[in-house]
């Protein structure tokens, strides 16, 4: 993302990873940089850059199948910094990095190890290219995923265009305590399978017993990189019912920001079409409250499964 300064100031920009469900519109409107994530499903290879039509081909094609051994990468320190001493450190000179969780996965890591590297070296790189002054470098722990994530970037964004750098950065992180994200997953096995090998716990053993024997659906929390069951109804169909209703009634009592993000692991028009959510929509709308609508990422559904939905928003 590029936000516009006065002719005597460059630009800020603020990185995300792919992991981040914002819609590519969004995106592409701010010029956002997203951090890749390597996937692996048996012997294909698949870099999830936040393409929405490449992700649903990989969706319909292969995520689906139970068969196949899954993986997925975070870009390496090495990478990070090349990226940003090839390039970024040149067109900017004000980041912002926010990265997924880190009690999920290790791009927060390897970004802050980068980060190191890169201020030890941009001055040479910016001197070379004739570009005088310090270039700001933050790496932000989001402790969130899929939606939430989303939803922080988004108020990232804002808070870039309407204050200074650093002031912005407080603010973004004194949002992050806030931001819940909550997941209804359609079928148990991938968390439990899949995601399991990845550190998530959130789906026991029991859990995943008790789903398969009763057809019980958790609707899954997660709240300052922390994972638990929130609820339990009989059903994917009651479930997601639930996390609507949820959600309703936060937009009742106020959110510290009015936008709500949302993610499905295939095509969102499914989700829009269900009752429930067609009911939330108009509520949210009847209280200005913004919807940010994608496609989840391949990462994410990759370990979530086909069919999982993600809902989040920043409370008080």
């Amino acid at each position: 993302m590029s936000l516009e300064a006065p002719a005597s100031a460059r630009a800020t920009a603020v990185v995300i990873d792919a992991t981040c469900d914002l819609p590519h519109t969004f995106i592409d409107e701010h010029r956002m940089e997203v951090l890749p994530v390597s996937l692996e499903l048996g012997e294909r290879s698949f870099v999830d850059k936040r393409d929405p039509t490449a992700t649903m081909e990989f969706y319909e094609r292969y995520i689906g199948s139970r068969s196949i051994n899954a993986n997925t990468h975070a870009i390496g320190m090495e990478a990070i910094k090349d990226l940003f001493l090839a390039r970024l450190v040149l067109e900017y000179d004000r980041v912002l990095v926010l990265c997924m969780s880190s009690t999920r996965g290790r791009i927060f890591e390897h970004a802050s190890q980068a980060a190191r590297g890169i201020l030890s070296e941009y001055r040479r790189k910016r001197a070379d290219a004739g570009i005088s002054g310090p270039f700001v470098l933050r790496v932000l722990d989001s402790q969130t995923l899929c939606a939430g994530e989303a939803v922080l970037a988004h108020e990232a964004v804002r808070e870039l265009e309407a204050a200074p750098f650093d002031q912005a950065r407080r603010t973004v992180a004194e949002l992050v305590p806030g931001v819940r994200a909550y997941l209804v997953p359609r079928d148990l096995f991938y968390l439990r399978k899949r995601g399991g090998r990845k550190g998530d716990r959130s789906v026991s053993l029991f859990e995943y017993q008790l789903g398969r024997a009763m057809d019980r659906c958790p609707v899954l929390e997660m709240h300052r990189g922390e994972t638990r069951v929130r609820y339990r109804e009989r059903g994917y169909q009651s479930a997601l019912t639930k996390l609507f209703d949820h959600a309703r009634e936060s937009l009742r009592l106020g959110l510290k920001r009015p936008v709500v993000a949302m993610s499905y692991a295939g095509d969102p028009q499914e989700i829009r079409e269900l009752p429930a959510c067609r009911d939330f929509l108009d509520y949210a709308a009847e209280r200005k409250v913004g919807i940010l609508f994608s496609v989840m990422s391949a990462s994410a559904g990759v370990n979530v499964g086909p069919g999982a939905f993600s809902l989040a928003f920043i409370g008080p």
